[in-house]
């Protein structure tokens, strides 16, 4: 008996594009309003170039969004599995990943965040979709690139980025749609419900202050628990505690087991509606203070979740 393959529904397809486009333009708009208030900002046209790219990416990219139902997903986050366990479930648009990759590398080039001598040989990475592919399956299961004879330590560290911001579009994309099939209170986990990945931002709540984390990767959000560390899960008082600034509205939690820390937003010391996108990018103070006092942006110190498999073969470039 042939299999009867889901008909593409194009309305909803055209929606989900436009959604995404929306929340990008919204943070672009955003970080805009704080530059007409605090002048212009190198740091802040840098990140709205990147936004312009990533909605242009993200508008051509529709998830395949029969492959996972609400049966599917209770049982895999019932074993604590997220939602986009293995990569190949992203089913990400190469050639569009490839074309936001190589945008991204020319605008680090040209705010001169590049390593010396490193643009060649990203370029090139960016641009070979086969090579490209390997490097992205070992960012999304282990969260760091390897060196190699032709990336040096350092321009694996930015090959991480780049494929960190190429690869926001496709998992953001299957956030907006998974996320209303994650029952809350059954995911306390420290790892995102939808791509595994880890927080690099917070906030609590209006109503009650409830602690929400949002993933570094796919802007993902989850419940956790506000006495607990979202990184090493301690959860001894002695060690747990935050900085704050005069008005209380950011804070900065931080681990003195792991020491590690992510930021936050208290909502309940904002008027109106806050653009979580958006603070992340504004509150660099608070990653230059976490970093002053010796503490270490968790998200990027504590690896993924993964399941055990095989070893990984040596990326050739």
């Amino acid at each position: 008996m042939r299999r009867r393959r889901k008909r593409r529904n194009p309305r909803a397809e055209n929606k989900g594009s436009a959604e995404i486009a929306s929340k990008y333009a919204d943070t672009i708009q955003e970080l805009r309003r704080w530059e007409e208030k605090a002048g212009p900002s190198k740091f802040i046209q840098f990140h709205e170039e990147l936004l312009t790219a990533q909605s242009e990416a993200g508008a051509g990219f529709h998830p395949a969004t029969s492959t996972i139902d609400a049966k599917v997903a209770a049982e895999r986050l019932s074993r604590g599995v997220p939602l986009l366990v293995l990569f190949s479930y992203i089913g990400t648009d190469w050639p569009l990943f490839s074309n936001l990759s190589q945008k991204s590398v020319a605008i680090l080039h040209r705010y001169s965040i590049l390593p010396p001598r490193a643009e060649t040989t990203l370029a090139t990475i960016a641009g070979n979709i086969n090579v490209l592919r390997r490097y992205a399956k070992r960012w999304y299961e282990r969260g760091s690139l390897p060196s190699t004879p032709r990336v040096s330590k350092v321009a694996s560290e930015v090959l991480a980025d780049v494929i960190g911001i190429s690869m926001h579009p496709f998992l953001n994309a299957w956030a907006g749609v998974l996320s209303p099939l994650i029952v809350q209170e059954k995911w306390r986990r420290n790892y995102c419900p939808v791509c595994g990945g880890r927080a690099d931002f917070a906030f609590l709540e209006k109503e009650v202050g409830n602690r929400w984390l949002v993933c570094s990767r796919c802007d993902g959000q989850w419940l956790f628990l506000r006495l607990k560390c979202p990184f090493c899960e301690n959860q001894d008082p002695k060690s747990l505690s935050y900085f704050t600034d005069d008005s209380q509205r950011y804070r900065l939690y931080v681990c003195d087991v792991c020491r590690n820390y992510v930021k936050a937003i208290d909502l309940r010391q904002t008027e109106g509606l806050s653009n979580i996108p958006a603070e992340r990018i504004l509150t660099a103070d608070l990653d230059r203070q976490g970093l002053d006092s010796e503490y270490s942006p968790g998200w990027l110190t504590t690896p993924p979740y993964h399941q055990p498999h095989r070893p990984h073969k040596t990326i050739s470039t």
